[in-house]
C-alpha cells in the first residue's frame, strides 16, 4: 500500500485519486503537445512529483491516461466538437 503524504491525510482518498489523475492527464497532454512520447511524459510526471513505482505504477498511469483521453475524446466527438 502506498504511503500517504502528511499533507494529503486530510483529503479523502476519492478526491486524492481524482486530483492526481487530472494532474497526470494535463501534464502528459501538455508534454505531448511539445513532441514527447506518452511514456516519457508519464516518467517526467512521476519524477516531478516524486512518485515511484510503488506509489504510482507506470502501467496504471498509462491506463489512466488512455482512459481519460478516450473519455474526453468520445465526449468531444459526441458533442460535435471534432
Amino acid at each position: 500500500m502506498p504511503k500517504i503524504k502528511p499533507y494529503m491525510n486530510k483529503i479523502p482518498a476519492f478526491y486524492r485519486k481524482q486530483a492526481i489523475d487530472i494532474m497526470l492527464f494535463t501534464h502528459v497532454t501538455a508534454m505531448c503537445k511539445y513532441g514527447f512520447q506518452i511514456k516519457d511524459a508519464v516518467e517526467d510526471f512521476r519524477d516531478t512529483y516524486n512518485l515511484d513505482e510503488d506509489n504510482y505504477p507506470m502501467g496504471s498511469a498509462l491506463v489512466t491516461f488512455s482512459n481519460m483521453r478516450n473519455a474526453f475524446l468520445w465526449n468531444e466527438l459526441k458533442d460535435g466538437k471534432i
